[in-house]
């Protein structure tokens, strides 16, 4: 009975820690792309010219190519956390495919850059540390 309920609060507590993670990992996408930066570091490809044209036009940035407009696409993105971890996902299928057109059109924003990797792996291996205590 004992070990079970350690084991449980063990459990709850790295979910917990799952979701805050998961919350700082979408942070630090939406930040990564708002700089201008794909999934691999890279500056995204440039808008079209067409593009640039109605963007600038409407009082918006045009450098970097930021991949925001309204906020919208961005402000979709969400984490929640999962039995071992977190998702990212969005909450909004019609900037779902805004995400998927921008990725089609060599805009590839969706995942991580190692460092950030790197960085979610570090702050799970301290939780399940922590954890363990």
């Amino acid at each position: 009975m004992i070990i079970n309920d350690v084991y449980d609060k063990m459990i709850k507590n790295i979910n917990s820690r799952a979701n805050m993670i998961g919350i700082m990992t979408r942070n630090m996408m939406v930040q990564r792309i708002q700089r201008g930066f794909d999934k691999d570091g890279q500056p995204f490809k440039d808008y079209t010219d067409k593009y640039k044209r109605f963007k600038a036009g409407s009082g918006r940035v045009i450098s970097p190519v930021n991949l925001t407009f309204r906020f919208k696409m961005l402000r979709a993105i969400s984490s929640k956390a999962i039995e071992g971890g977190f998702e990212l996902f969005f909450s909004s299928y019609k900037e779902a495919l805004k995400a998927q057109g921008n990725i089609d059109k060599g805009r590839d924003f969706w995942g991580l850059t190692s460092r950030e990797y790197d960085f979610v792996v570090d702050k799970f291996n301290k939780s399940i540390e922590e954890a363990l205590r």
